[in-house]
């Protein structure tokens, strides 16, 4: 999610605003695996030249899916939405937030 800010600069989106960003997406997309959520931003990245929404990266999401079976690219063990752990992205933006706040 860092990285999406130095991609859009104009943005001008702050790191704590970036961690809130992340938590919007952690339940907006509860349903993506962190392979699947990477591809999706970075397919969004060499489509737009704005912020991704949302609503980008849930198009971006179906644009994967959509694709003939033989071109898409899913991780070997996809786990239902019930096993699915938090993704590791959120995981280091948590992390990095209590570290910050001396937190263990």
């Amino acid at each position: 999610m860092t990285k999406l800010s130095l991609h859009y600069r104009n943005a001008k989106v702050s790191p704590a605003e970036i961690r809130l960003i992340a938590k919007d997406y952690l339940s907006d997309f509860p349903y993506m695996t962190d392979a699947i959520f990477v591809e999706s931003v970075k397919l969004h990245r060499q489509q737009s030249d704005f912020f991704p929404t949302p609503k980008n990266i849930s198009d971006c999401y179906r644009q994967i899916v959509n694709k003939p079976k033989e071109y898409v690219m899913l991780p070997e063990n996809t786990v239902t939405e019930d096993e699915r752990p938090e993704p590791s992205w959120m995981r280091k933006i948590w992390k990095a937030e209590k570290e910050k706040r001396g937190l263990k």
